[in-house]
């Protein structure tokens, strides 16, 4: 009879073993049929829209630089800062569409290919929006750690997440108000030891403003804003200030890897 129960038992607990990597794997399936289908539906989006989007975009940019009537110039402006908003939208969701979804919820699939990699395909991108808007600059990632996926909280999905929104805003910022031409602006990503680091500065557009208010720069329209981005990054034990010099803004973020270890004794008590 005890014999009997522990086979029971045995058996009862390889049932329940069996069911569990069934519901497992099932889960797993309709995961990655569902992700499918967002993917498919996120290449639609782009292929159907982005494409007619950047080229009206590209129009009205040309436009605004041809233009010499300053009332249709203003036209041409809201007309083309329009269009660059609902691009930016339209890209958005795509990325919120290809996620991964599940135990990489908060991880983009831009982390498979590299934070360096995607920082620079990024960038590239910006760079060549800019130069077709007639906005030339420099834009440098500097990579000193050579690690796929710096990032090693638990929420390292959402602080790689933050460090790209914010390049988004500081590129979509400096089409908004850069200074057309060439050397307009500079922007340098630096991933260390502890944390990566974003500089950028540009010169503002002469527009006839003598006057600029931090606050009116810190809530520019294209995004989340500078002053939600300084939130969401303080979150993090971030760094973010924004500020002018001779006629040009500067941009300085700091976003660490993890949480600091407070349990960790500090180096200077190690060496006392």
């Amino acid at each position: 009879m005890l014999v009997f129960l522990m086979l029971l038992i045995l058996n009862f607990g390889q049932t329940s073993r069996n069911r569990s990597k069934l519901l497992e794997m099932r889960l797993k399936t309709e995961r990655a049929e569902e992700l499918g289908r967002r993917v498919e539906v996120a290449r639609m989006i782009h292929d159907s829209v982005t494409g007619d989007l950047s080229n009206i975009a590209r129009v009205s940019q040309r436009q605004l630089r041809r233009c010499e009537d300053l009332d249709e110039r203003e036209v041409w402006r809201q007309i083309n800062e329009q269009f660059v908003r609902v691009l930016d939208g339209v890209h958005a969701v795509i990325r919120q569409l290809s996620e991964t979804g599940g135990e990489d919820s908060d991880r983009s699939d831009d982390s498979a290919e590299g934070l360096a990699e995607t920082l620079n395909a990024r960038s590239r991108m910006w760079q060549q929006r800019l130069a077709e808007s007639g906005i030339e600059g420099d834009v440098r990632v500097i990579d000193h750690i050579h690690r796929t996926m710096p990032f090693t909280a638990g929420d390292a999905g959402v602080r790689q997440s933050y460090v790209l929104a914010m390049l988004d805003e500081e590129f979509t910022n400096i089409m908004r108000h850069g200074r057309y031409g060439a050397d307009a602006y500079t922007v340098a990503v630096t991933l260390g030891e502890r944390h990566v680091e974003l500089v950028a500065m540009n010169d503002l557009r002469d527009d006839g403003k003598t006057d600029v208010d931090i606050d009116d720069v810190l809530d520019l329209p294209g995004g989340n804003g500078l002053r939600l981005h300084r939130e969401q990054i303080e979150t993090l034990n971030g760094v973010m200030s924004v500020g002018e010099e001779d006629d040009s803004w500067v941009l300085y973020v700091r976003v660490p890897y993890a949480e600091p270890d407070h349990s960790e004794p500090s180096r200077l008590l190690r060496r006392s």
